[in-house]
């Protein structure tokens, strides 16, 4: 839990509604939504490093519109190192919901993803190095979590070293609860790993 008053703290405080949220977020930045905050909105950067996402609370999708491309997802990170999502709750994406493209070192921990839409991924790891992901709930109606290799990237950047442990997976409808691929054009993909992992349901 950060302080409130640090000037690299974006503070969402309980027991409040917030609407039409839309951060990019700047190198050493926190975003911290307390228990009993509901934000309504997507959290993008790119390029940045040592960038937060954590609390309580609920980042909700009920009014996102699809056709909004990229930035109705509602985490989506990019080229950035040193990341942290953790604790909070995202319900109802109406795509990827907890996109990281091309990322170092990433740590997803005790989230919650509970959402029945179409294309709503629960966490797509894209290109990305050294991720571990723990202790995640997610109930998807597409695919709990995708690890993938696309996009405009050197074929020589791999996806390498991704850790997904200790989760519970409820996919429905279509999609997997588990996958690797589709997109799958790096040169390598390695060392994927999953540990205790358990599914509760999958089409």
């Amino acid at each position: 839990r950060p302080s409130p008053s640090d000037t690299n703290v974006i503070w969402f405080g309980s027991g409040k509604l917030y609407k039409d949220v839309k951060l990019d977020l700047k190198d050493n930045q926190t975003v911290y939504i307390e228990g009993g905050a509901v934000v309504q909105g997507y959290i993008i950067a790119e390029g940045k490093k040592n960038i937060k996402i954590c609390g309580r609370g609920i980042l909700d999708g009920s009014f996102n519109k699809s056709t909004e491309g990229n930035h109705n997802r509602f985490i989506s990170l990019e080229d950035c190192e040193n990341i942290s999502i953790e604790g909070i709750t995202l319900h109802n994406g109406t795509t990827w919901q907890t996109a990281l493209f091309h990322c170092n070192k990433a740590r997803i921990k005790g989230i919650r993803i509970v959402s029945e839409s179409g294309g709503d991924d629960g966490m797509d790891i894209f290109r990305c190095t050294n991720v571990v992901i723990d202790d995640v709930f997610a109930h998807t109606k597409d695919d709990c979590i995708a690890i993938k290799s696309g996009g405009q990237y050197p074929a020589a950047d791999p996806t390498d070293n991704i850790l997904v442990k200790n989760c519970v997976f409820w996919n429905s409808i279509w999609g997997n609860a588990v996958e690797v691929g589709f997109e799958l054009y790096s040169n390598e993909v390695k060392n994927i790993r999953f540990e205790n992992i358990d599914i509760i349901h999958v089409e």
